[in-house]
């Protein structure tokens, strides 16, 4: 008689049934992410600028300074009126200790007001 004539399907078939099954894939390393905590009133700050960037934030009886500001993201009010209404900034001090949400608010024409709207863990 013939012998069985052996086709690729039927190797990669033996192949794939005689395998060891294979490990589940690795789960990512768990993210620390920092929990914003928002204060329910944004609280008055006076805030230090160089060129426009926060560099000292005094809150709360204590100044922050400000090693790293990511900003601004700028938010506007109706789509006809084309002024910024607020500048968001996320500042960040040299130890990494203190990372504060502030913004400048310009609804008062000619008032320099910022404010601290929260923090991150």
């Amino acid at each position: 008689a013939p012998a069985p004539r052996v086709t690729n399907h039927d190797v990669l078939l033996r192949i794939v049934r005689d395998a060891p099954p294979a490990a589940p894939p690795a789960l990512p390393a768990p993210m620390s992410t920092p929990a914003l905590r928002q204060l329910d009133l944004p609280e008055r700050a006076e805030v230090r600028t160089v060129e426009g960037i926060p560099r000292a934030i005094r809150w709360r009886g204590r100044v922050i300074q400000v090693a790293r500001a990511i900003g601004p993201e700028r938010l506007g009010g109706e789509w006809w009126d084309a002024r910024y209404l607020r500048d968001y900034w996320r500042c960040e001090d040299p130890e990494g200790a203190d990372d504060v949400v502030l913004y400048r608010d310009y609804t008062t024409p000619g008032v320099d007001a910022w404010y601290v709207h929260g923090w991150y863990d």
